[in-house]
């Protein structure tokens, strides 16, 4: 997919229900004719796919830790180092705010976790103060992205590309990136359908003729074809479905004219919030993709400026005085999974509250067993302490989450002991 469908996936990653509540509209922004006919058209010379977009499906990939490297040549590139706003534009550091919520929780950990202090304080609190985004802002700030990212491919060639994808996602993801950058014609047809919701493929579809529909049904897959078909009215179904039964082989050429007249309209049709974004909430899901100690660290940065604000970020996340509260026994039975290695990394940074509440749901004799390996393998290195740490955080949060784990003041129901 390329970069313009990217942008509809930037949409869809930052509405998520925990997040943002949307009321899903669609603006048209190309004049892409329907295609009416399944006759063939002359093939066109010029490529489809513009200079400095990537064709992508990220959903179904893991970032590579080591995306801080392409992470860097974006913000070198202008992300963070943009000029200086023109009289009557906002802040730079409110634009790099909105184009974070934009790119969805999972990305935007990725990059804030490589900017420095002073960066990450003056973007938070543009975070926490979005409200709204509006569609044709969206697609200004996501069109700047796509900018940077053509400016990188143009200063270094096909062969800087490479060396930042495999830095960014891995060896074998960025050999698929860049096969994908010229190849549009041969991918299967329609396949960026399969990703939108009935309701906007029978959009895209409101003009093209029953044959038409019916081929494009004949790409997708059979449930989300059939979902469509039963939003059409009774005289289109029936004749959708006869020509599903009745199709036969069409030319090579008509379906490329075809794919390529519905992918521009795709294009156009872009998912949008118009309600309210809850800036907090959105933070808050940010800082749980980050590790432990980060997460804590700018908590604490943002209470020092903003108490209030802090306490309200604190409420979404779980924090050191969770485990605390947390039922004992539900914590007796964790550690019985934890060798007494990973207990001894777990307690190795924390402070007396932390350990007392560790020790007291294990035997004495476990406790001395987990003292004497934490004397062995100290000094430990932070980012191990941190790397068990998020692991027991991440247990114990999705537990409570689940209804399995009871936190006191964290559950609104009584319980007696």
């Amino acid at each position: 997919m390329n970069l313009n469908d990217y942008r509809m996936n930037a949409y869809k990653s930052a509405s998520g229900k925990k997040t943002v509540e949307t009321n899903k509209t669609e603006v048209p922004k190309s004049n892409a004719k329907p295609a009416l006919s399944l006759e063939p058209e002359k093939k066109s010379s010029k490529a489809s796919l513009k200079p400095g977009m990537i064709k992508t499906r990220s959903n179904n990939y893991e970032v590579d830790p080591q995306v801080k490297t392409a992470t860097e040549a974006l913000t070198q590139g202008g992300l963070l180092k943009v000029p200086a706003p023109e009289k009557g534009k906002e802040d730079v550091y409110r634009r790099v705010a909105k184009f974070l919520i934009l790119i969805g929780v999972d990305q935007a950990a990725l990059v804030l976790k490589h900017l420095t202090q002073e960066e990450t304080e003056k973007i938070i609190p543009e975070i926490t103060a979005t409200r709204s985004i509006e569609p044709d802002e969206a697609s200004e700030i996501l069109e700047e992205f796509n900018a940077l990212v053509e400016k990188v491919r143009e200063g270094g060639g096909t062969h800087t590309a490479q060396l930042i994808l495999e830095k960014a996602f891995g060896k074998q993801r960025a050999k698929d990136l860049m096969d994908h950058l010229n190849v549009e014609e041969e991918q299967k047809p329609f396949v960026y359908l399969a990703e939108k919701q009935p309701e906007q493929i029978l959009s895209l579809l409101k003009d093209e003729s029953n044959p038409v529909r019916a081929l494009v049904f004949s790409y997708l897959p059979p449930q989300k074809a059939a979902d469509v078909i039963n939003k059409l009215n009774t005289s289109d179904k029936k004749e959708v479905i006869l020509n599903l039964a009745k199709s036969k082989k069409v030319s090579p050429e008509v379906i490329k004219s075809v794919d390529k007249t519905i992918h521009e309209k795709s294009l156009a049709q872009v998912e949008v919030k118009t309600n309210a974004i809850d800036g907090k909430s959105v933070l808050a899901e940010i800082l749980k993709k980050m590790d432990f100690k980060t997460e804590q660290d700018i908590i604490e940065t943002i209470k020092d400026d903003n108490p209030e604000l802090g306490e309200q970020l604190q409420e979404k996340l779980f924090t050191v005085e969770d485990v605390l509260n947390s039922d004992d026994r539900y914590i007796q039975n964790y550690l019985r999974e934890l060798t007494d290695v990973d207990i001894a990394y777990l307690i190795g940074d924390k402070d007396n509250k932390f350990r007392t509440k560790i020790f007291h749901n294990m035997s004495i004799g476990r406790a001395d067993a987990v003292l004497e390996e934490e004397a062995v393998h100290k000094p430990m290195l932070k980012k191990d302490c941190n790397e068990i740490t998020q692991e027991f955080f991440s247990h114990l949060r999705h537990a409570w989450e689940d209804g399995e784990l009871i936190i006191k003041g964290r559950d609104d129901d009584e319980y007696v002991e």
